[in-house]
């Protein structure tokens, strides 16, 4: 039996500023969402809802955030956990 792998990353509130932040010299993901709630890619002026950053064997999440909640000191990180379930 193999044990999944997990991942810790940070994931950042850039607030309104994610795709001016994140470093494109990796593989970058930037998703956003439209007035029904349904997730696509980001266009040039989209808010940001969730960014991924892949690079030297790194990644960094992130969002631009919610513009009607903005994040307090101590709300602008927290940690993403991934992983994989456990196989046979």
């Amino acid at each position: 039996m193999t044990i999944g792998r997990h991942y810790l990353s940070p994931y950042i509130n850039f607030q309104g500023r994610a795709r001016e932040t994140l470093d494109p010299r990796g593989r970058l993901a930037l998703s956003t969402v439209n007035a029904h709630g349904e997730p696509g890619p980001a266009g040039p002026g989209d808010r940001i809802t969730h960014s991924r950053l892949e690079v030297d064997g790194m990644t960094i999440i992130g969002s631009d955030g919610h513009r009607d909640s903005p994040a307090k000191v101590g709300d602008a990180m927290g940690i993403a956990l991934e992983g994989t379930d456990k196989t046979g």
